[in-house]
């Protein structure tokens, strides 16, 4: 959508297409009134109604026909979503009958509203900042209960007022810089270029730690892509179909079933998940086919988020395993599901595996079975296990769960060492610090880059006007989160992703 603002009024259809009980046109803007007039019939005109009111009537178009019964509401501005006078004709539901309603207003002189306009208009209005703004549109298309609460948090304003306190902050210190080149008789900066330099500091580590969050809101609002992964015949289709709580996976004895990418939509501790059940991965496949259904194994393992990683626990890990786990690399979250481990005797292999694992160069950390994050102590070598897993380094993200895809033994814990592994432990969805936009990310990264550059020229010596425009360009990297700096092409952007009648 090209940014060109236009005050006529506009209208559009506010709910989705499709049968449903009620559909709803909206108009906004000043002269929503008088076109109503044209169109309404009741007890009285729209623009003689009392303002914040209901009234049942009819819509007719210029001849006198009933076009359908409708309830008019009116609201006044500015207490209206777009801070100017507002109209919502409630008609019957279809597409039909608001259809005609909508081409109704449009003949009147009203004219289609473009896509997020509505919303557009309550930004430019200061109803709302661009981060409120772009809340909107997360909380419409929120696919989880934790990513709807973070939605309504930044619809709040509470990612908006901690990037506006940055800003003011950074903005109060270029003040104060230029009030000593231009006064210099009122000495240097208020508490010394130290002091200066300990505010650019605190104002990086925050904006880090907003940035830093970008991972876990961006899953939070798009869900995750978790893929199964492992050698032929450990058992990843009965993973699978444990997860899903059904059949999506055709189970065999004999290895190499699967050829293809299974996928199916599952929550893990309330994320969503795009969960995809892979061809096992062995180094002499059997013919065409089964190398293709390997090659998308291997792609689909790169894409995800978080890789479930499966081994036979009554066969141990050997090459093969080592082969297939080749293909994830050591930075991608990855829980290797030691499958099986009801079996007699296999109780106790998890931590040998997990050590194992270690032993291999991967960081990992055994998880018992009740999803405690050490230990089992059920597994009388569990303790030195984790010893040597902790010899080649801390546990990072990757972690060993036994688990039975036949009984579901360890799948209770599951959901835990997701969110262990993908650091979601102790998020607040109400909190400020989850960002989930790469917009978003973005200027928070170019405002650390561009802060670092100013305090750099402190902590060498140069005067505090050097650190001037590096300031400048961090205020203007948190302007254009909030819109206090925006340009017509980035309001263009962010509106065209909306439905038209938002």
């Amino acid at each position: 959508m090209d940014f060109a603002y236009d005050d006529r009024v506009i209208a559009g259809i506010s709910t989705p297409p499709g049968e449903g009980g009620i559909s709803v046109v909206r108009m906004s803007g000043e002269g929503s009134f008088a076109l109503a007039d044209a169109l309404f019939k009741g007890a009285a005109y729209v623009s003689g109604m009392a303002p914040h009111t209901l009234r049942y009537g009819k819509v007719t178009d210029p001849s006198g026909r009933v076009a359908d019964q409708v309830i008019v509401s009116r609201m006044d501005a500015p207490r209206t979503y777009t801070r100017e006078d507002t109209v919502e004709i409630s008609s019957h539901g279809g597409d039909l009958a608001s259809g005609r309603v909508l081409a109704l207003c449009l003949s009147a002189g009203a004219r289609l509203a473009q896509p997020g306009e509505f919303t557009m208009r309550a930004f430019l209005n200061g109803r709302i900042d661009l981060t409120q703004a772009e809340a909107v549109m997360d909380l419409i298309k929120a696919k989880s209960d934790l990513g709807a609460r973070i939605a309504v948090r930044q619809l709040e304003g509470g990612l908006g007022d901690a990037v506006r306190g940055l800003r003011r902050g950074v903005l109060a210190g270029i003040a104060a810089i230029e009030v000593g080149i231009d006064f210099p008789e009122h000495g240097e900066v208020e508490g010394g270029m130290e002091a200066l330099s300990e505010g650019l500091g605190r104002a990086m580590a925050e904006a880090g730690a907003l940035a830093s969050g970008y991972g876990v809101g961006r899953a939070l609002r798009d869900g995750l892509a978790v893929a199964i992964a492992g050698k032929p015949n450990v058992g990843k289709s009965s993973v699978m179909n444990r997860l899903c709580g059904g059949a999506r996976s055709i189970v065999d004895a004999s290895p190499g079933t699967t050829r293809d990418v299974v996928e199916d939509r599952v929550s893990f501790g309330g994320v969503p998940v795009r969960l995809m059940d892979t061809a096992g991965i062995r180094g002499d496949p059997d013919g065409g086919v089964e190398s293709v259904g390997i090659g998308l194994s291997v792609g689909r393992i790169g894409d995800s988020d978080l890789v479930l990683f499966v081994v036979d626990a009554s066969a141990g890990l050997d090459a093969a395993d080592l082969l297939a786990l080749s293909h994830v690399p050591n930075e991608k979250p990855t829980i290797v599901l030691i499958n099986k481990s009801d079996l007699p005797l296999c109780g106790g292999f998890g931590p040998a595996i997990a050590a194992r694992l270690g032993s291999e160069g991967h960081k990992v950390a055994y998880l018992d079975g009740s999803g405690t994050f050490g230990p089992d102590t059920a597994a009388p070598d569990a303790a030195g296990a984790l010893a040597v897993a902790d010899a080649v380094g801390p546990p990072e993200k990757w972690y060993a769960l036994c688990v039975s895809a036949l009984t579901g033994l360890g799948f209770d814990a599951l959901d835990g060492a997701v969110r262990h592994a993908l650091g979601l432990d102790g998020l607040d969805p109400e909190g400020v610090g989850v960002v989930t936009s790469a917009r978003h990310r973005d200027a928070l990264d170019r405002a650390v880059t561009a802060l670092r550059e100013a305090s750099d020229a402190i902590a060498a010596g140069m005067p505090a006007d050097c650190a001037v425009e590096g300031m400048r360009r961090a205020a203007r990297a948190f302007g254009s989160i909030t819109g206090e700096d925006f340009t017509g092409d980035l309001v263009g952007e962010i509106f065209s992703g909306f439905c038209v009648g938002k």
